[in-house]
């Protein structure tokens, strides 16, 4: 005897006819992602150099992609982002899992409490977080700054030494996003059914044993997701980043976003900040892609 195929007798959707319903949608997506990623390879085949007359529109091939490899600035910035990015995954990854572990443990209320007041820097805008964090770096009334010359001895400005300014715009990015971890972290542990939970207090789990059998197998999936999405964050941040140092002092915190900020907006060398920005968008794609096919986050 045949049953209907939906609730009430009436016929459903196959999947033919769920798929031709997808396809328009992804078509379009699909133009409206691809699109402008075309465009900038278009552009960043042309010379286009608003500062030189008569520059406009020459076709020069790959030449601007053979003076990246050459351009030692180029390769500061990726080396500075590359840091940048390491430096936040490992710190805001550790935190962020012992913050969650530690909310876990505590009363329904006071928990939701507290993830409510952690949550208040990852959703202020990153431009509030930078004028926030250049308030309270600023060397005359600065708390952050009276706080750091009372205990440390530190003299000046911050964000006008080169070392300290990269160490400030480092923990900032941390002291943002941390947050995120937090909560995604949280609601893997979260997850966890309660008898499983409680049948581990019965037995008498200690704190490792638990991270080993309970914690981890919740939240590994979702750690491969947290990496991806916050190095792609990472390598992106531009905001706080332009608001606290705008790249300096010099190019000491000069990651690729102000880097080809600096050159096709600034400058004006539009080509050639198009050349840069594909450069960055391909190598992010390939990390993505690389990370999510090693990383066990796909289906089997």
């Amino acid at each position: 005897m045949t049953q209907p195929s939906s609730v009430g007798g009436s016929p459903g959707i196959g999947p033919g006819a769920a798929r031709a319903m997808v396809v328009p949608m992804a078509i379009v997506l699909g133009i409206a992602a691809l699109l402008p990623f075309l465009l900038l390879i278009g552009m960043s085949l042309f010379e286009m150099d608003l500062s030189r007359a008569g520059s406009q529109g020459r076709f020069i091939g790959l030449d601007h992609y053979r003076a990246l490899l050459a351009d030692g600035r180029f390769s500061s910035a990726v080396g500075l982002t590359v840091a940048f990015v390491l430096f936040g995954l490992v710190v805001e990854t550790v935190v962020g899992c012992g913050t969650a572990v530690y909310l876990h443990t505590l009363k329904p209320r006071l928990r939701s409490l507290l993830t409510t007041a952690i949550l208040v820097p990852m959703l202020m805008p990153p431009v509030m977080v930078g004028l926030t964090w250049l308030f309270l770096l600023q060397p005359d009334y600065g708390l952050v700054s009276h706080g750091l010359r009372a205990m440390f001895g530190v003299e000046g400005t911050v964000l006008a030494d080169p070392r300290l300014a990269m160490i400030a715009v480092r923990l900032v990015d941390v002291w943002e996003w941390t947050p995120f971890v937090t909560l995604v972290v949280l609601a893997g542990i979260e997850s966890i059914p309660s008898q499983i939970l409680n049948a581990a207090e019965i037995d008498g789990l200690t704190w490792l044993q638990r991270l080993k059998a309970l914690y981890w197998p919740a939240i590994r999936r979702l750690l491969a997701l947290i990496v991806i999405l916050r190095a792609i964050d990472a390598i992106k941040v531009f905001d706080s980043l332009y608001l606290l140092t705008g790249g300096g002092p010099g190019t000491s915190t000069e990651l690729v976003t102000l880097f080809t900020y600096r050159i096709a907006v600034q400058q004006t060398r539009i080509g050639y900040g198009a050349s840069a920005t594909v450069v960055v968008t391909y190598a992010v794609l390939l990390l993505t892609m690389l990370f999510y096919r090693f990383s066990g986050t796909r289906r089997s």
